[in-house]
């Protein structure tokens, strides 16, 4: 490979990717990487995926949490220890005061 051609690969890379000549399968949450969702790309972070998946997990929780569903049967449904749902739950509610068992 001559210095010419390894700095046409350089300068190829740095093209937008609408200029670029690659395959946009995009990835299990969106069909082409320019019309995704995410702020992030899953690709672009370490363990960006798990991150990703664990943040969906966490606001599921906490919505089912508010709705009226216990924190074992949330452990359960989420096959997590308790103290992981309380964890879970301490972070996202911090300075929201939610009293489970007061009286209406």
């Amino acid at each position: 490979m001559t210095l010419l051609e390894n700095d046409l690969r350089i300068e190829e890379a740095d093209l937008l990717p609408e200029l670029t000549s690659y395959p946009d399968q995009g990835c299990e949450f969106s069909k082409t990487c320019l019309g995704c969702p995410l702020p992030v790309c899953i690709f672009d972070q370490p363990r960006g995926r798990q991150r990703w998946l664990k943040r969906q997990r966490d606001k599921e929780i906490v919505s089912l949490f508010q709705h009226g569903q216990a924190e074992r049967e949330l452990a359960d449904r989420f096959r997590l220890s308790i103290r992981t749902i309380q964890r879970v739950l301490k972070k996202s509610l911090a300075g929201v005061n939610i009293n489970r068992n007061a009286e209406v």
